[in-house]
């Protein structure tokens, strides 16, 4: 007699796990990252921790000012090159997700116009 509840409990939470994999496309199944994004994104924290470090080392002494200037100005400048860029993926990335989601509208709209 126990076994009609536990088996029915078990199918219900197959079928709240399963659900996911077989329903529509959602927000936690997006295309995989861009490889190229994310190396911006990466090379982005490494300048930003570089220029961290060369102020630690100017503050201890251990550079001089001059170095830290040319450091800091050559660190800044190929920052602002890579936000630039991410800014300009990001913004591909953006206006790809609103053509498909205009397009899946549209469609949507197609197919209740012809019912």
């Amino acid at each position: 007699m126990i076994w009609i509840p536990l088996a029915f409990t078990a199918a219900i939470v197959l079928m709240v796990i399963a659900v996911p994999f077989f329903g529509r496309k959602g927000v936690w199944m997006r295309s995989p990252p861009d490889p190229v994004h994310a190396e911006l994104v990466s090379r982005k924290e490494s300048l930003l921790r570089a220029m961290k470090d060369i102020k630690f080392e100017y503050e201890n002494g251990t550079l001089s000012r001059e170095d830290r200037d040319v450091l800091h100005a050559d660190y800044k400048r190929e920052a602002a090159l890579v936000l630039m860029r991410l800014e300009k993926a990001e913004g591909i990335e953006q206006a790809r997700v609103r053509d498909a989601a205009e397009s899946r509208v549209t469609a949507e709209r197609e197919a209740l116009d012809q019912e």
